[in-house]
Protein backbone atom coordinates (compact mmCIF):
# COMPACT_ATOMS: atom_id res chain seq x y z
CA UNK A 1 0.00 0.00 0.00
CA UNK A 2 1.34 3.52 -0.87
CA UNK A 3 1.06 6.29 1.23
CA UNK A 4 -0.03 9.76 -0.04
CA UNK A 5 2.37 12.58 0.17
CA UNK A 6 1.27 15.92 0.83
CA UNK A 7 1.71 19.61 1.64
CA UNK A 8 0.70 20.36 5.50
CA UNK A 9 -2.03 22.53 5.43
CA UNK A 10 -0.34 25.22 7.89
CA UNK A 11 2.86 25.43 5.52
CA UNK A 12 0.55 25.64 2.40
CA UNK A 13 -1.58 28.28 4.15
CA UNK A 14 1.83 29.99 5.18
CA UNK A 15 3.52 29.80 1.96
CA UNK A 16 -0.12 31.03 0.48
CA UNK A 17 -0.09 34.08 2.24
CA UNK A 18 3.52 34.75 1.53
CA UNK A 19 3.27 34.56 -2.20
CA UNK A 20 0.01 37.39 -2.01
CA UNK A 21 2.01 39.52 0.23
CA UNK A 22 4.45 39.60 -2.37
CA UNK A 23 2.64 42.17 -4.12
CA UNK A 24 3.78 44.65 -1.44
CA UNK A 25 7.18 44.00 -2.14
CA UNK A 26 7.94 46.55 -4.32
CA UNK A 27 6.64 49.16 -1.63
CA UNK A 28 10.10 48.52 0.15
CA UNK A 29 11.83 48.83 -2.52
CA UNK A 30 11.65 52.08 -3.74
CA UNK A 31 11.14 55.68 -2.13
CA UNK A 32 7.09 55.98 -0.65
CA UNK A 33 6.56 58.39 -3.31
CA UNK A 34 7.13 56.64 -6.26
CA UNK A 35 5.71 53.54 -4.91
CA UNK A 36 2.54 54.60 -3.21
CA UNK A 37 1.34 54.23 -6.66
CA UNK A 38 3.02 51.11 -6.96
CA UNK A 39 1.37 49.07 -4.19
CA UNK A 40 -1.64 49.30 -5.75
CA UNK A 41 -1.22 48.55 -9.05
CA UNK A 42 0.82 45.68 -7.78
CA UNK A 43 -2.28 43.94 -6.29
CA UNK A 44 -4.99 45.41 -9.03
CA UNK A 45 -3.07 43.60 -12.15
CA UNK A 46 -2.81 40.15 -10.36
CA UNK A 47 -4.93 38.01 -13.02
CA UNK A 48 -7.44 36.48 -11.28
CA UNK A 49 -7.07 33.50 -13.12
CA UNK A 50 -3.36 32.95 -12.59
CA UNK A 51 -1.47 30.30 -10.21
CA UNK A 52 -0.93 32.97 -7.51
CA UNK A 53 -4.99 33.59 -7.41
CA UNK A 54 -5.53 30.14 -7.30
CA UNK A 55 -4.33 29.78 -3.88
CA UNK A 56 -7.22 30.43 -0.99
CA UNK A 57 -5.19 33.35 0.68
CA UNK A 58 -4.41 35.30 -2.42
CA UNK A 59 -7.81 34.75 -4.34
CA UNK A 60 -9.40 36.14 -0.60
CA UNK A 61 -6.83 39.13 -1.29
CA UNK A 62 -8.15 39.80 -4.21
CA UNK A 63 -11.35 39.49 -3.78
CA UNK A 64 -11.28 41.69 -0.28
CA UNK A 65 -9.73 44.34 -2.33
CA UNK A 66 -12.30 44.76 -4.67
CA UNK A 67 -14.95 44.89 -2.30
CA UNK A 68 -12.59 47.31 -0.54
CA UNK A 69 -12.72 50.17 -3.97
CA UNK A 70 -16.27 49.43 -3.89
CA UNK A 71 -17.14 50.65 -0.63
CA UNK A 72 -14.52 53.43 -1.09
CA UNK A 73 -16.27 54.61 -4.47
CA UNK A 74 -19.49 54.66 -3.04
CA UNK A 75 -21.77 57.81 -3.30
CA UNK A 76 -21.43 58.90 0.59
CA UNK A 77 -17.56 58.38 0.86
CA UNK A 78 -17.13 60.52 -2.43
CA UNK A 79 -19.14 63.27 -0.72
CA UNK A 80 -16.96 63.59 2.15
CA UNK A 81 -14.20 63.62 0.15
CA UNK A 82 -15.69 66.79 -1.98
CA UNK A 83 -16.28 68.37 0.68
CA UNK A 84 -12.86 67.94 1.90
CA UNK A 85 -11.39 69.37 -1.43
CA UNK A 86 -13.69 72.25 -1.13
CA UNK A 87 -12.45 73.13 2.57
CA UNK A 88 -8.64 73.01 1.31
CA UNK A 89 -8.93 74.66 -1.95
CA UNK A 90 -10.72 77.29 0.38
CA UNK A 91 -7.98 77.44 2.76
CA UNK A 92 -5.44 77.33 -0.31
CA UNK A 93 -6.73 80.16 -2.58
CA UNK A 94 -8.30 82.65 0.29
CA UNK A 95 -4.41 82.81 1.65
CA UNK A 96 -5.44 81.03 4.64
CA UNK A 97 -2.77 79.01 4.51
CA UNK A 98 0.15 81.39 4.43
CA UNK A 99 -1.59 82.86 7.46
CA UNK A 100 -1.61 79.94 9.40
CA UNK A 101 2.33 79.08 8.25
CA UNK A 102 3.25 82.25 8.99
CA UNK A 103 1.41 82.70 12.71
CA UNK A 104 2.70 79.08 13.17
CA UNK A 105 6.32 79.58 12.34
CA UNK A 106 6.77 82.64 14.09
CA UNK A 107 4.70 82.04 17.44
CA UNK A 108 4.49 78.43 18.02
CA UNK A 109 7.85 76.95 16.87
CA UNK A 110 10.72 76.42 18.56
CA UNK A 111 13.58 73.81 18.91
CA UNK A 112 11.19 71.48 21.52
CA UNK A 113 8.55 71.26 18.40
CA UNK A 114 11.38 70.46 16.07
CA UNK A 115 12.61 67.45 17.97
CA UNK A 116 9.38 66.49 18.35
CA UNK A 117 8.10 66.54 14.80
CA UNK A 118 11.40 64.60 13.67
CA UNK A 119 9.96 61.61 15.66
CA UNK A 120 6.71 61.92 14.47
CA UNK A 121 7.56 61.99 11.50
CA UNK A 122 8.66 58.67 11.26
CA UNK A 123 4.84 57.44 11.14
CA UNK A 124 4.55 58.77 7.81
CA UNK A 125 7.78 56.98 6.49
CA UNK A 126 6.41 53.60 4.07
CA UNK A 127 9.64 52.55 4.21
CA UNK A 128 9.31 51.89 7.91
CA UNK A 129 5.98 51.03 8.61
CA UNK A 130 4.96 48.92 5.49
CA UNK A 131 7.21 46.43 6.89
CA UNK A 132 5.86 46.48 10.11
CA UNK A 133 2.40 46.16 9.01
CA UNK A 134 3.57 43.51 6.59
CA UNK A 135 5.20 41.45 9.90
CA UNK A 136 2.02 41.99 11.97
CA UNK A 137 -0.14 40.01 9.32
CA UNK A 138 1.96 37.22 10.14
CA UNK A 139 1.35 37.30 13.92
CA UNK A 140 -0.86 34.19 13.94
CA UNK A 141 3.09 32.43 12.51
CA UNK A 142 5.16 34.23 15.57
CA UNK A 143 3.20 35.37 18.54
CA UNK A 144 1.56 32.28 20.53
CA UNK A 145 -1.33 34.29 22.39
CA UNK A 146 -3.99 33.71 19.65
CA UNK A 147 -6.04 36.70 20.72
CA UNK A 148 -2.99 39.32 20.68
CA UNK A 149 -2.17 37.47 17.33
CA UNK A 150 -5.16 37.82 15.79
CA UNK A 151 -5.60 41.28 16.97
CA UNK A 152 -2.47 42.24 14.97
CA UNK A 153 -2.91 40.10 11.82
CA UNK A 154 -6.28 42.50 11.60
CA UNK A 155 -4.15 45.35 12.06
CA UNK A 156 -1.74 44.68 9.42
CA UNK A 157 -4.39 43.83 7.24
CA UNK A 158 -6.51 46.07 7.83
CA UNK A 159 -3.45 49.49 7.11
CA UNK A 160 -2.47 47.56 4.22
CA UNK A 161 -5.75 47.49 1.83
CA UNK A 162 -6.08 50.94 3.44
CA UNK A 163 -2.64 51.81 1.30
CA UNK A 164 -3.91 49.96 -1.29
CA UNK A 165 -7.06 52.09 -2.16
CA UNK A 166 -5.76 55.36 -0.69
CA UNK A 167 -2.52 55.89 -2.44
CA UNK A 168 -3.65 56.08 -6.16
CA UNK A 169 -6.56 59.21 -5.17
CA UNK A 170 -3.48 60.53 -3.03
CA UNK A 171 -1.04 60.63 -6.09
CA UNK A 172 -4.17 61.68 -8.59
CA UNK A 173 -4.89 64.87 -6.49
CA UNK A 174 -1.21 65.59 -5.81
CA UNK A 175 -1.36 65.74 -9.49
CA UNK A 176 -4.63 67.84 -10.07
CA UNK A 177 -3.88 70.71 -7.03
CA UNK A 178 -0.79 71.33 -8.17
CA UNK A 179 0.42 72.51 -5.24
CA UNK A 180 3.71 73.71 -3.76
CA UNK A 181 5.43 73.47 -0.39
CA UNK A 182 5.95 76.13 1.72
CA UNK A 183 9.23 76.66 1.55
CA UNK A 184 8.57 76.78 -2.40
CA UNK A 185 7.08 80.33 -1.41
CA UNK A 186 10.43 81.11 0.08
CA UNK A 187 13.39 79.43 -1.07
CA UNK A 188 13.65 79.06 -4.93
CA UNK A 189 14.95 75.61 -4.88
CA UNK A 190 11.44 74.63 -4.20
CA UNK A 191 10.23 76.30 -7.14
CA UNK A 192 9.92 73.20 -9.43
CA UNK A 193 7.99 70.91 -6.43
CA UNK A 194 4.65 71.40 -7.55
CA UNK A 195 2.71 68.42 -6.81
CA UNK A 196 2.46 68.26 -2.96
CA UNK A 197 -1.30 69.31 -2.50
CA UNK A 198 -1.90 65.97 -0.79
CA UNK A 199 0.62 64.95 2.12
CA UNK A 200 1.96 61.55 1.67
CA UNK A 201 3.12 61.70 5.28
CA UNK A 202 -0.51 62.92 6.70
CA UNK A 203 -1.84 60.34 4.98
CA UNK A 204 0.55 56.98 5.55
CA UNK A 205 0.71 58.51 9.53
CA UNK A 206 -2.55 58.39 9.93
CA UNK A 207 -3.30 54.90 8.72
CA UNK A 208 -1.87 53.00 11.65
CA UNK A 209 -3.84 54.82 14.25
CA UNK A 210 -7.08 54.59 12.44
CA UNK A 211 -6.60 51.48 11.97
CA UNK A 212 -6.76 50.89 15.53
CA UNK A 213 -9.37 53.00 16.20
CA UNK A 214 -11.54 51.13 14.25
CA UNK A 215 -10.91 48.41 15.88
CA UNK A 216 -11.72 49.31 19.31
CA UNK A 217 -15.22 50.37 20.78
CA UNK A 218 -13.64 51.75 23.93
CA UNK A 219 -13.97 55.66 23.54
CA UNK A 220 -11.07 56.51 25.78
CA UNK A 221 -8.43 54.37 23.57
CA UNK A 222 -10.42 55.32 20.17
CA UNK A 223 -9.94 59.03 21.44
CA UNK A 224 -6.26 58.38 21.72
CA UNK A 225 -5.62 56.42 18.46
CA UNK A 226 -7.83 59.73 16.82
CA UNK A 227 -5.54 62.12 18.28
CA UNK A 228 -2.29 59.93 17.65
CA UNK A 229 -3.43 60.17 13.69
CA UNK A 230 -3.09 63.94 13.93
CA UNK A 231 0.90 63.93 14.46
CA UNK A 232 2.30 62.89 11.50
CA UNK A 233 0.26 65.77 9.82
CA UNK A 234 1.55 68.19 12.72
CA UNK A 235 5.30 67.49 11.79
CA UNK A 236 4.47 68.42 8.45
CA UNK A 237 3.04 71.84 8.71
CA UNK A 238 5.72 72.42 11.67
CA UNK A 239 8.58 71.50 9.27
CA UNK A 240 7.10 73.29 6.64
CA UNK A 241 7.10 70.31 4.65
CA UNK A 242 3.29 71.21 3.84
CA UNK A 243 0.35 73.78 4.33
CA UNK A 244 -2.43 72.93 6.47
CA UNK A 245 -4.73 72.31 3.54
CA UNK A 246 -2.45 69.79 2.53
CA UNK A 247 -2.35 67.93 5.66
CA UNK A 248 -5.73 67.81 6.29
CA UNK A 249 -6.85 65.94 2.49
CA UNK A 250 -3.78 63.31 3.55
CA UNK A 251 -5.38 62.72 6.96
CA UNK A 252 -9.03 62.62 5.42
CA UNK A 253 -8.19 60.26 2.29
CA UNK A 254 -6.40 57.67 5.14
CA UNK A 255 -10.17 58.09 7.24
CA UNK A 256 -12.10 57.44 4.16
CA UNK A 257 -9.60 54.28 3.03
CA UNK A 258 -10.08 52.99 6.45
CA UNK A 259 -14.07 53.36 6.56
CA UNK A 260 -14.31 51.50 3.28
CA UNK A 261 -12.17 48.55 4.72
CA UNK A 262 -14.26 48.86 8.24
CA UNK A 263 -17.37 48.74 5.98
CA UNK A 264 -16.13 45.75 3.91
CA UNK A 265 -15.28 43.87 6.72
CA UNK A 266 -18.22 44.60 8.42
CA UNK A 267 -20.78 43.06 5.57
CA UNK A 268 -20.60 46.51 3.62
CA UNK A 269 -22.74 47.98 6.62
CA UNK A 270 -23.80 51.92 6.05
CA UNK A 271 -20.79 54.25 8.06
CA UNK A 272 -23.42 57.28 8.06
CA UNK A 273 -27.01 56.23 8.19
CA UNK A 274 -29.98 58.32 8.19
CA UNK A 275 -33.12 56.56 9.75
CA UNK A 276 -36.81 57.92 10.55
CA UNK A 277 -38.65 57.49 14.34
CA UNK A 278 -41.57 58.05 16.03
CA UNK A 279 -42.69 58.50 19.60
CA UNK A 280 -44.92 59.51 21.32
CA UNK A 281 -46.81 61.31 18.91
CA UNK A 282 -43.75 62.92 17.26
CA UNK A 283 -42.26 62.39 13.96
CA UNK A 284 -38.58 62.64 13.30
CA UNK A 285 -35.22 61.55 11.44
CA UNK A 286 -31.82 60.88 12.71
CA UNK A 287 -28.37 61.36 11.86
CA UNK A 288 -25.81 58.85 12.88
CA UNK A 289 -21.80 58.32 11.94
CA UNK A 290 -20.04 55.19 12.69
CA UNK A 291 -16.17 56.24 13.37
Amino acid sequence: MTQETGTDPAVGSLWSKVFGLMAFIPFVAFRAKKLMLTIGLAVALIPSGSALAETAWSRSLWERTRADHIEFYAGDNMAWLYGGVVVAATLSNTGGDAKIDDWYQTRIRHSGTDAFSDFTRLFGEGALTVPLFIGASFSGYIVPDAEVAGALEEWGERSLRSIVIGVPPVFVLQRITRHSRPKADKDEDWKTDHNKGVSGHAFMGAIPFISAAKMTDNMAVKSLCYLGSLLCGYSRVNDEGHYLSHVLLGWGLAYLAETAVDRSMNGGRQATRWDPWWMNGYVGLSFSVDF
